[in-house]
């Protein structure tokens, strides 16, 4: 997967995830501790978005 990110097709790309990402919150307060934030403490959460806004996807 790093050697994909570093593709001219995919740096190619970066404009377009900053404009999708823009203004996104933080997934965590502060650094995650790799003892506390593991795969057994995650939970998750759904959204759903109506066409007009996900149609640029």
């Amino acid at each position: 997967m790093a050697r994909q990110a570093r593709t001219p097709e995919r740096v190619a790309e970066l404009p377009w995830w900053r404009v999708g990402a823009g203004g996104a919150d933080a997934v965590a307060d502060g650094d995650l501790d790799p003892v506390r934030d593991t795969h057994g403490t995650a939970g998750s959460y759904a959204v759903a978005l109506p066409a007009e806004v996900s149609r640029w996807c």
